[in-house]
């Protein structure tokens, strides 16, 4: 630094490395978001789904109204 001034390229690879949270604020931000996306949600059928435990959601399997079979 005494030789030379750093170069913007030299300081931000740097930079963008340095967590600019606390760990516990991170953990924090981390579970608001998983509950506003749902992610926590889905990372917990992914898991289960990995552990071979069947969760009973399985997206493409839809329960609902179909058509019926009869002839008008």
């Amino acid at each position: 630094m005494e030789q030379r001034p750093l170069a913007l390229a030299e300081f931000i690879g740097p930079l963008s490395l340095c967590a600019n949270t606390m760990d516990d604020q991170y953990d924090e931000f981390k579970k608001f978001t998983d509950i506003i996306t749902g992610d926590d949600k889905r990372r917990a059928e992914i898991e289960a789904a990995l552990r071979g435990e069947d969760t009973g959601a399985d997206p493409k399997k839809k329960k609902g109204k179909g058509k019926k079979g009869g002839k008008k």
